[in-house]
């Protein structure tokens, strides 16, 4: 072959497995910092519902005062405003095998409280992030960060019978 016809092929070879490169480098990225807010979201049920079951009143203020620590480790990498989060109190084990929906905020509303705190030996904390991601047409997020802890509140179980 003549040398004036092969010119510039390298060029475009390049500049298409740069693209195919840098395309895989983002996908790394974007799964990396989901696995990052799911790792978090589960952190953050956890540290919550625990500070929140050994309060002896106002469990939901413990609650978002937990999720809200200025301190938090995911303070500078994930949105805190993505986060909704929500209390349900239960009275009994029948009460909660009739749950059907879960206790989640109206749009807008990060937080919402269901049931009556007081009596309620049974608490179900939810947590849940919006992730936007660049993947989105791939990929359902509406699931993906959702996290749900069922707790006996310490104070309350007196009123806990099986």
């Amino acid at each position: 072959m003549k040398r004036s016809f092969v010119r510039g092929s390298v060029t475009i070879e390049f500049a298409m497995g740069f693209m195919l490169f840098w395309l895989m480098v983002v996908a790394w990225v974007e799964i990396s910092m989901m696995s990052y807010v799911s790792a978090v979201s589960d952190l953050a049920i956890a540290e919550a519902s625990r500070a929140a079951k050994k309060e002896t009143e106002a469990y939901v203020t413990a609650f978002y005062q937990v999720l809200n620590n200025s301190n938090s480790i995911w303070k500078d990498v994930v949105n805190k405003d993505g986060f909704t989060a929500s209390v349900q109190y239960v009275g009994s084990i029948d009460d909660l095998t009739n749950i059907a929906d879960v206790c989640v905020p109206d749009a807008g509303q990060q937080t919402v409280t269901c049931g009556v705190e007081s009596g309620s030996s049974i608490a179900i904390y939810h947590i849940s992030y919006d992730f936007k991601t660049i993947f989105t047409f791939f990929l359902d997020t509406d699931s993906v960060f959702s996290r749900e802890v069922i707790v006996v509140q310490e104070y309350e179980r007196d009123q806990f019978q099986i």
